[in-house]
Protein backbone atom coordinates (compact mmCIF):
# COMPACT_ATOMS: atom_id res chain seq x y z
CA UNK A 1 0.00 0.00 0.00
CA UNK A 2 3.05 2.26 -0.06
CA UNK A 3 2.41 3.03 -3.73
CA UNK A 4 -0.80 4.76 -2.58
CA UNK A 5 1.36 7.76 -1.67
CA UNK A 6 2.89 7.95 -5.14
CA UNK A 7 0.05 7.09 -7.49
CA UNK A 8 -3.36 6.04 -6.21
CA UNK A 9 -4.67 3.31 -8.51
CA UNK A 10 -1.34 1.66 -9.28
CA UNK A 11 -1.97 -1.09 -6.75
CA UNK A 12 -5.34 -1.82 -8.31
CA UNK A 13 -3.65 -2.32 -11.66
CA UNK A 14 -1.09 -4.63 -10.04
CA UNK A 15 -3.82 -6.86 -8.54
CA UNK A 16 -5.63 -6.99 -11.89
CA UNK A 17 -8.47 -4.59 -11.18
CA UNK A 18 -7.90 -2.28 -14.15
CA UNK A 19 -11.21 -0.41 -14.19
CA UNK A 20 -10.96 0.46 -10.54
CA UNK A 21 -7.33 1.48 -10.99
CA UNK A 22 -8.20 3.61 -14.01
CA UNK A 23 -10.87 5.44 -12.03
CA UNK A 24 -8.50 6.09 -9.14
CA UNK A 25 -5.74 7.36 -11.43
CA UNK A 26 -8.21 9.54 -13.32
CA UNK A 27 -9.47 11.14 -10.11
CA UNK A 28 -5.92 11.71 -8.90
CA UNK A 29 -4.80 13.32 -12.16
CA UNK A 30 -7.95 15.44 -12.46
CA UNK A 31 -7.51 16.75 -8.94
CA UNK A 32 -3.82 17.38 -9.49
CA UNK A 33 -4.57 19.23 -12.74
CA UNK A 34 -6.99 21.59 -11.03
CA UNK A 35 -4.54 22.29 -8.22
CA UNK A 36 -1.63 22.90 -10.62
CA UNK A 37 -3.80 25.23 -12.75
CA UNK A 38 -4.47 27.36 -9.67
CA UNK A 39 -0.82 27.30 -8.65
CA UNK A 40 0.32 28.47 -12.09
CA UNK A 41 -2.31 31.22 -12.15
CA UNK A 42 -1.28 32.35 -8.67
CA UNK A 43 2.38 32.41 -9.70
CA UNK A 44 1.50 34.36 -12.86
CA UNK A 45 -0.36 36.94 -10.77
CA UNK A 46 2.53 37.15 -8.32
CA UNK A 47 5.11 37.78 -11.03
CA UNK A 48 2.86 40.23 -12.91
CA UNK A 49 2.18 42.33 -9.80
CA UNK A 50 5.66 42.00 -8.34
CA UNK A 51 4.24 41.05 -4.95
CA UNK A 52 2.04 38.38 -3.44
CA UNK A 53 -1.56 38.69 -4.62
CA UNK A 54 -4.01 39.95 -2.01
CA UNK A 55 -6.43 37.07 -2.49
CA UNK A 56 -6.16 33.45 -3.53
CA UNK A 57 -7.30 34.21 -7.08
CA UNK A 58 -10.23 33.20 -9.25
CA UNK A 59 -9.10 29.59 -9.69
CA UNK A 60 -8.91 28.89 -5.96
CA UNK A 61 -12.37 27.23 -5.75
CA UNK A 62 -11.25 24.91 -8.54
CA UNK A 63 -8.10 24.07 -6.58
CA UNK A 64 -10.20 23.19 -3.54
CA UNK A 65 -12.45 21.05 -5.72
CA UNK A 66 -9.30 19.42 -7.11
CA UNK A 67 -8.12 18.68 -3.60
CA UNK A 68 -11.45 17.03 -2.81
CA UNK A 69 -11.39 15.03 -6.07
CA UNK A 70 -7.85 13.82 -5.43
CA UNK A 71 -8.80 12.92 -1.84
CA UNK A 72 -11.72 10.83 -3.11
CA UNK A 73 -9.35 8.97 -5.43
CA UNK A 74 -6.89 8.43 -2.59
CA UNK A 75 -9.55 7.14 -0.19
CA UNK A 76 -10.96 4.86 -2.90
CA UNK A 77 -7.49 3.46 -3.55
CA UNK A 78 -6.86 2.95 0.18
CA UNK A 79 -10.18 1.13 0.59
CA UNK A 80 -9.41 -1.03 -2.43
CA UNK A 81 -6.00 -1.91 -1.03
CA UNK A 82 -7.49 -2.79 2.33
CA UNK A 83 -10.12 -4.98 0.61
CA UNK A 84 -7.41 -6.82 -1.35
CA UNK A 85 -5.48 -7.51 1.86
CA UNK A 86 -8.63 -8.81 3.55
CA UNK A 87 -9.44 -11.06 0.56
CA UNK A 88 -5.91 -12.47 0.60
CA UNK A 89 -6.14 -13.15 4.33
CA UNK A 90 -9.49 -14.89 3.89
CA UNK A 91 -8.18 -17.00 1.00
CA UNK A 92 -5.06 -18.11 2.86
CA UNK A 93 -6.54 -18.22 6.34
CA UNK A 94 -3.58 -16.70 8.16
CA UNK A 95 -1.42 -13.62 8.49
CA UNK A 96 2.26 -13.67 7.67
CA UNK A 97 4.55 -13.92 10.71
CA UNK A 98 5.03 -10.58 12.42
CA UNK A 99 2.03 -8.94 10.73
CA UNK A 100 0.11 -6.56 13.02
CA UNK A 101 -3.32 -7.54 14.26
CA UNK A 102 -6.00 -4.98 13.28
Amino acid sequence: MTNLLVLPGLGSFLVRRPWSGLGQVALSFAGLGLMVAWLLDYYRSWTAEGMLPLGPGPLFPGAMAGLAIAAIGWVWAAAEGWAVVREAEAAHGARPPGAPVP
